[in-house]
C-alpha cells in the first residue's frame, strides 16, 4: 500500500494486484487500478495491457517450498509480461550465505536457507527471460510503521547469533531506491537495497523490544564471527545517487 500511494504522488498512473479481495477496494481508494490476482492462475486479459514497467513484489509461498516452483511461476509470469514491458523484482539479500562476509553485488551469492536458494533461482530464471529489462532489487530485512523489530524475537532467551550484524531497511528507503531506478532508467542490473548502520543482534533487538515494552531477548555467549554476512549497499549510493534516510540505531 505505501508503494502504490507513493507512485500515485509522484504522478505515476498504477494498477496494482492482490490475491487479497479485501484489498481491493483500499487500493482503488489510493487511485488506482485493483485486481484481484494470483501467481497460481492465468492474469486476466489485458493486465499487462498498456504498461511500461511491472514490479514484482510477490514472495514465495512459505506453505509451498521449492525453489524450482516459485521460480517456474515467476518465469511463466515474466512470459506474458510480452515484449515491451521491463520488471523490477523485489529480491532478498538472503541469497548470501550467513558467512559470505562483507556482500556486495559483485560476490557470487550462495545461500545457505531454503528461501535464499528459493530467490536466488527466481531470480536466474527472470533475467533468463526478460534479460536487460529486468532490475533486481535485494532487500534486506524490512523495517516500518507495522513491522517494528522489537517485536520479532522479544522474550526469547538463549539465541544464537548474538554477534552477527543486523541487515535491515526501513520501507521508506526501498520506496526511494525503487523510484531512483525509474527515474535513472536503471535496467539490466542488481543493487543491494540496506541501511548503513549494522549493529550487532545482541545489542539491537533487546534494545528494540524495551523501547516499545516488550521484555528483551537474550543471546547466548559465542565467539565473535568475524566472516559474518554484512550488505554493502554502496553500489545503490553511487549509481542511483541515494542517500539513505532511515537510520538502523546502533544501541
Amino acid at each position: 500500500m505505501p508503494l502504490v500511494g507513493r507512485l500515485i504522488r509522484e504522478g505515476y498512473r498504477v494498477g496494482a494486484t492482490s490475491r487479497q479481495e479485501d484489498k481491493l477496494a483500499r487500493i482503488a481508494a489510493l487511485g488506482a487500478t485493483a485486481c484481484l490476482f494470483d501467481l497460481e492462475q492465468d492474469p486476466p486479459e489485458g493486465l499487462f495491457s498498456g504498461a511500461r514497467t511491472v514490479i514484482l513484489t510477490i514472495p514465495p509461498d512459505r506453505q509451498e517450498p521449492g525453489e524450482e516452483t516459485y521460480a517456474r511461476k515467476m518465469g511463466r509470469l515474466a512470459r506474458m509480461l510480452g515484449e515491451e514491458p521491463r520488471a523490477v523484482f523485489l529480491s532478498s539479500t538472503s541469497v548470501y550465505g550467513a558467512n559470505q562476509g562483507e556482500a556486495d553485488e559483485s560476490l557470487t551469492p550462495y545461500p545457505d536457507t531454503i528461501q535464499g536458494k528459493t530467490v536466488l533461482h527466481a531470480e536466474q530464471e527472470l533475467r533468463s527471460v526478460l534479460g536487460n529489462r529486468l532490475t533486481i532489487l535485494r532487500l534486506a530485512g524490512l523495517v516500518g510503521p507495522s513491522r517494528h523489530p522489537g517485536r520479532w524475537l522479544a522474550g526469547k532467551t538463549g539465541l544464537p547469533g548474538g554477534n552477527a550484524p543486523v541487515n535491515l531497511v526501513h520501507q521508506d528507503d526501498v520506496i526511494g531506491i525503487l523510484l531512483r531506478v525509474l527515474e535513472n532508467n536503471a535496467w539490466g542490473d542488481i543493487f543491494n537495497v540496506c541501511a548503513d548502520e549494522h549493529p550487532l543482534k545482541s545489542a539491537f533487538y533487546p534494545a528494540m523490544a524495551q523501547a516499545i515494552g516488550a521484555v528483551p531477548p537474550t543471546f547466548r555467549e559465542e565467539p565473535p564471527l568475524p566472516s559474518a554476512k554484512v550488505v554493502v549497499n554502496q553500489k545503490s549510493k553511487n549509481i542511483l545517487t541515494y542517500t539513505y534516510v532511515a537510520r538502523i540505531s546502533n544501541p
